[in-house]
């Protein structure tokens, strides 16, 4: 079951939507539930509160938006740091799970995140939203090479170089390996169940490009967005490895996405 709330760029900040909410008040509980865009539409307490012991999938995003809100800040977040882990305590059988992460993942912000999304039992798939920052794009003369600027760099760095951090893909083309590698980690410590795939979409993947003349931030989104999907490697002598497939718009099929092979960060570096 999923909602779409439209259209996509009116403000979050009316009241909730009561016919939704009365909706998933008097429905039989649920295991799959599909919400975008619900914040501030659909409190947190009326999918909790009748479908949290049931919910096996459950997607929570808010689309990246052009214009700040009312009160003049962005929204990034569909869910806060509280929230996930009042989502945690309260589905104990969920399986997988959808989130925003910041802008430019860095600082303690996500590492508090990432800790508490390992800390789900039993979740074996995760999908993480980050905004490619749209609301940015005046401040640059060339806005589209804004995403070659956060993805180069790679093999720039020894293997051994531990970044302060380390998921800031502005300075590091690890923060991929890094991000997967520290849930990992994490999953063992919380000793829960292993990560089966993670799926990072850098903008807003599902946003159907325009049917007519784009305005300049959907012709920057339309490059630029990426799905990357992470799993750890089948292979028996690649277990320090991550397989990355990383699909672009026009990537339909499987069979046009690139993919590649990548060293996963050492188990130590996460314990100090």
């Amino acid at each position: 079951m999923g909602f779409w709330y439209g259209p996509r760029y009116e403000s979050r900040s009316s009241p909730p939507n009561n016919s939704i909410q009365d909706f998933l008040a008097r429905c039989s509980p649920l295991k799959n539930l599909h919400l975008t865009d619900r914040r501030g539409r659909v409190d947190l307490s009326a999918i909790l509160d009748n479908h949290g012991p049931t919910l096996r999938k459950l997607h929570l995003h808010d689309s990246e938006r052009v214009t700040a809100e009312s009160d003049g800040k962005p929204y990034y977040h569909s869910l806060s740091i509280e929230e996930i882990r009042e989502v945690r305590k309260r589905c104990p059988e969920l399986e997988e799970f959808t989130v925003d992460l910041d802008c430019n993942p860095t600082g303690n912000s996500t590492k508090e995140t990432l800790e508490e999304l390992a800390r789900f039992q039993k979740v074996q798939k995760l999908t993480l939203y980050l905004p490619l920052g749209l609301m940015d794009m005046s401040r640059y003369a060339n806005p589209t090479s804004l995403l070659g600027f956060r993805l180069r760099f790679r093999d720039a760095l020894p293997f051994d170089y531990f970044p302060a951090d380390p998921f800031n893909r502005k300075q590091y083309s690890s923060w991929l390996e890094n991000l997967y590698s520290f849930l990992l980690y994490q999953k063992r410590v919380n000793k829960t169940v292993p990560l089966r795939e993670v799926h990072i979409k850098l903008g807003e993947w599902e946003r159907q490009p325009p049917m007519g003349l784009a305005a300049g931030w959907e012709c920057f989104e339309g490059r630029n967005k990426r799905c990357f999907i992470l799993r750890e490697s089948d292979r028996d002598d690649c277990l320090d490895k991550v397989l990355i497939r990383t699909l672009r718009l026009d990537d339909i099929n499987d069979e046009r996405s690139v993919k590649e092979e990548r060293e996963l960060r050492r188990i130590p570096d996460w314990e100090t």
